[in-house]
């Protein structure tokens, strides 16, 4: 499978995943826990932050994430 028929897919289920995260309660995340959803490092995360590409919230110098702002971001 090439980039293009991946990104196709991404935006045929991009509107079912958008649904299911409406109905679905926000959770928040911690910096290890959304570096296990997305599939990346903890460091990946840190980076993204920095870039100021990815959604989050920085509270006594912590960083946390919000489940559904994060699956939005990922799908793009």
């Amino acid at each position: 499978m090439n980039i293009a028929e991946i990104n196709k897919l991404a935006k045929a289920v991009a509107p079912a995943i958008t649904e299911a995260v409406k109905q679905q309660h926000d959770e928040i995340l911690t910096v290890k826990t959304a570096a296990t959803l997305l599939g990346t490092t903890v460091y990946g995360i840190h980076k993204r932050c920095q870039r100021g590409t990815m959604p989050y919230k920085k509270v006594s110098g912590r960083l946390y994430f919000s489940k559904n702002a994060l699956l939005k971001y990922y799908l793009g």
